[in-house]
């Protein structure tokens, strides 16, 4: 399922406020919404089952998702993520706890990302987490 970050009413973004480890709504995605969803369709109710998408900011978010809903996602993927509005994402992962959590990290090689990807993978490696890593080479964009 996708989300969107519009406002219904008015249409604007609200991606700033929702996607920059805002507690609020990992705590929405972790306890409400999976919670409908396991009510509409046929799921497994449980967290190895689970895994969290997202590309660019929506990256940043499910990297964030790694930190504060472990209990609820086993899987944490990202795909060029953003971690310039975390100014302490990395850090953050560096001096948490390993938890039970299996990564699939991506970035392209052309884009301004790919530095701060790749420390990222560092740490995840570093810290011993189950992790699949890949580079293409495109930039921030649809090939």
């Amino acid at each position: 399922m996708f989300l969107d970050n519009r406002d219904p009413d008015s249409g604007a973004n609200r991606r700033q406020q929702q996607f920059f480890c805002n507690r609020d709504f990992v705590r929405f995605v972790g306890l409400e919404l999976t919670a409908e969803i396991d009510r509409t369709y046929p799921t497994r109710k449980d967290r190895d089952a689970r895994t969290i998408l997202g590309l660019s900011f929506g990256g940043l978010n499910s990297a964030c998702f790694g930190l504060l809903a472990y209990d609820d996602f086993r899987g944490i993927a990202m795909q060029s993520p953003s971690t310039d509005p975390v100014s302490n994402l990395l850090e953050a992962y560096e001096q948490a706890p390993k938890q039970d959590l299996k990564f699939f990290l991506s970035v392209g090689r052309l884009e301004g990302l790919a530095e701060p990807v790749r420390q990222l993978k560092a740490i995840l490696k570093e810290k011993g987490y189950d992790l699949f890593y890949k580079e293409v080479p495109y930039g921030h964009e649809e090939p």
